[in-house]
């Protein structure tokens, strides 16, 4: 959803060029004295008059130091009349100002950005002649997802470049390069609801609302359309928030109906962001219970939008680590590369039998029954137990050389969380143990069901008492932050920050959803869990990540029904976009129980589950044990951009109203097919981009019979 803050200091507002550089340098490691956080730009930025989608955009325009940043991709340069070159030799980036400006080139992605880390150029830069001593700048050049970006200070905005640039808290900042003729940027054409949006404002709107709810009663979906539009821009006019988001619920159903998916979409986009406005202004009011079901129909809102929204979000996988998304971490038990597995077990009785006469232990026979050895094991400790309670555990995972994770749970509330004795010997046990341990201190604390839920403030005061002592007295224990996965919307409510968190992770679930939340009215529930990490990559990504437990249950607790299709098709489907789609994501680990509710995940009971399971895993993604294995191939997102000549591994997240009809994907550059997969993630290597140049890359959907479902086409320059 959008935000509405604004930077207050308008001149200490920089736009970022990006410029992907053939060949750029290797960035530092994220965990390198030249890392800096950013954050996105949430306010309104316009470059010659075209507004930056920041929320969605491959390369952002970012904030550091309260400076914008804007990236200096081939396409953003020659789009604001610069030009750029790399020197390989000298290694060295040079920047001028040009005559030639060319039509804008929008790269977008279907995962929300959040802020991250980037690092301080320390290659040679010379901008219009002139060397620029980065080391010094109190505003350097930065990089940030492998692409250059550049601070327009007034020195470089104005003096250099010879552009304006004009501030307001109703417009957000605007960038104008003066120099050359505007190029002829061909609009793209409007849509039907931006149509119907500039239509005439009549006196008598709700004459045509009335009409129209009467006609979608009926069935008759085009007639309401017709009267519905005719009543918008009145709706817009009056600035009723709750209003204007009810109407825009209504036309997305009409068009929904009609099968017309993407303009659906757009109207349900449209009534989330009415519904969070109206979140705000009773927030403000002081109407909170209003406030809280404003928000909770914004999700529900964007939720609609998710399940018929169609897209394809296109992954390259190079062999040049340069290429690489993922951070170098020093962390205890955090891999260079790959993603550790790992399971909760201790619920499955054909692979643990503490109390029984049988051997049967789960750090022995759960990854005999995987087919794979697993390196981190789960389990519980009330905030109060001795850490001595886990000895036996302990004993047998280090001779495995395994990781631990514990979830420390303060039953009973936080305020038994305090600087005392047992929280520093608690510390100096673990600091003792020889084991790798995963500290999950008061996981899901978002959900108001858990018995440690209480304030943010709370709750962060209590995580950084744990951080101090682990810190202080464990280096061989690294401190996780987990939230669940939903609520989606607070996960930055509660979070401690950066230097008391190792390990960022999240409970991530899959259960079958209410088949009344079909906006199709087929009681198909459309998610998916391979996406279900979006959110919460796009804040957390730049820290090392891991799934501390989850699972897809094939059992629905809402009807009783066996769903084991359904659960084997979300796990494979997550296990094989994970790596690709999350390169920080680090460790998964599987929840082999039942939990209280009913919903079973047990894989020892569902063979076609095991089996599903044992082949998401085999791929060499994820590791063995705990050792880390060479990267083969970087994966990385490209909407238009520069990719490495050579070749190159293709991967597409094809999203689409009907997932489980997308039987084959197509690679064509021009009318060649360079590539066709069957099976997700849809990958295929080719050398079509073996020499340097610009090529039109279409991605192409089908289903069974041949038809085409939905395509999108990408700008790729090989250098």
């Amino acid at each position: 959803m959008k935000r509405k803050a604004l930077l207050s200091h308008i001149l200490a507002a920089v736009l970022l060029l990006a410029a992907v550089l053939p060949l750029s340098p290797a960035p530092v490691s994220a965990a390198s004295a030249n890392s800096v956080g950013v954050t996105i730009a949430d306010f309104p930025v316009r470059l010659n008059g075209q507004t930056m989608d920041n929320d969605y955009a491959a390369y952002p325009c970012i904030v550091y130091n309260q400076i914008t940043y804007v990236p200096m991709t081939y396409y953003d340069c020659r789009f604001l009349g610069l030009v750029t070159d790399w020197n390989q030799s000298t290694q060295t980036l040079k920047i001028d100002k040009s005559s030639v400006r060319d039509p804008y080139h929008p790269s977008t992605q279907t995962v929300k950005n959040g802020p991250g880390t980037a690092e301080i150029v320390t290659y040679p830069v010379v901008v219009n002649g002139k060397a620029i001593d980065n080391r010094s700048e109190q505003y350097p050049l930065l990089v940030f997802r492998q692409v250059t970006y550049f601070p327009l200070t007034w020195r470089f905005c104005v003096d250099e470049f010879g552009w304006s640039y004009n501030y307001t808290n109703e417009t957000g900042l605007a960038i104008s390069a003066s120099s050359g003729a505007a190029p002829a940027v061909v609009p793209k054409p409007a849509s039907k609801i931006e149509l119907a949006e500039q239509g005439a404002v009549i006196s008598n709107f709700w004459a045509p609302y009335a009409a129209a709810t009467e006609a979608m009663g009926k069935g008759d979906w085009n007639t309401a359309i017709t009267n519905y539009f005719e009543a918008l821009p009145a709706f817009l006019a009056t600035q009723n928030k709750t209003n204007q988001a009810l109407i825009y619920s209504n036309i997305g159903q009409c068009f929904c109906n009609l099968g017309d998916y993407e303009t659906a979409a757009a109207c349900w986009s449209r009534e989330a962001d009415r519904w969070e406005d109206a979140a705000v202004e009773l927030k403000a009011a002081g109407d909170a219970a209003n406030a809280a079901s404003a928000v909770q129909s914004a999700i529900a809102a964007d939720r609609k939008a998710s399940y018929v929204k169609s897209s394809i979000s296109l992954y390259v996988g190079a062999t040049d680590p340069r290429y690489a998304k993922y951070g170098s971490f020093s962390v205890p038990g955090i891999p260079s590369s790959g993603i550790l597995l790992g399971a909760y077990a201790e619920g499955d009785p054909a692979v643990h039998d503490p109390w029984g006469s049988t051997s049967k232990r789960y750090w022995n026979d759960f990854s005999k029954l995987a087919g794979k050895d697993h390196g981190v094991w789960l389990t519980y400790l009330h905030y109060g137990s001795d850490f001595s309670i886990l000895n036996t555990h302990l004993e047998n995972i280090r001779r495995q050389n395994g990781i631990i994770e514990v979830h420390l749970q303060p039953t009973g509330g936080l305020s038994k969380v305090r600087d005392d004795a047992y929280l520093t010997n608690l510390a100096k046990a673990i600091g003792n143990c020889g084991v790798t341990v995963w500290l999950r201190f008061a996981g899901e604390m978002n959900l108001e069901s858990t018995d440690w839920y209480d304030t943010p403030a709370n709750y962060i005061a209590a995580f950084r008492r744990v951080a101090n002592a682990i810190h202080t007295y464990a280096p061989n224990c690294a401190m996780v932050w987990a939230p669940n996965f939903f609520p989606d919307n607070n996960f930055k409510d509660f979070y401690p920050g950066d230097s008391y968190v190792d390990i960022v992770g999240l409970s991530s679930y899959m259960n079958k959803g209410e088949a009344s939340l079909d906006p199709l009215g087929e009681g198909v529930d459309r998610l998916r869990w391979s996406n279900q990490l979006d959110t919460f990559y796009g804040q957390f990504g730049y820290k090392p990540m891991i799934i501390v437990e989850g699972g897809c249950s094939y059992y629905d607790i809402n009807t009783g029904a066996d769903i084991t299709s359904y659960a084997a098709t979300q796990l494979a489907d997550f296990y094989a976009y994970a790596p690709i789609k999350y390169p920080n994501l680090r460790a998964i680990v599987y929840f082999d129980a039942k939990d209280p509710a009913g919903r079973n995940f047990l894989l020892s009971q569902n063979a076609t589950v095991l089996s599903a399971y044992k082949n998401a895993i085999a791929s060499s993604d994820y590791l063995s044990g705990t050792t880390p294995s060479a990267a083969g191939r970087y994966y990385f997102p490209v909407t238009n951009g520069t990719v490495p000549k050579g070749s190159l591994t293709l991967a597409s997240y094809v999203k689409y109203v009907y997932d489980d009809r997308v039987a084959r994907v197509d690679y064509c550059v021009g009318n060649t097919v360079i590539g066709s997969s069957k099976t997700r993630p849809y990958s295929v290597t080719t050398n079509a981009f073996a020499k340097a140049g610009s090529y039109s890359l279409t991605v192409k959907a089908y289903d069974a019979a041949g038809t085409l479902l939905y395509s999108e086409s990408f700008v790729l320059k090989a250098e």
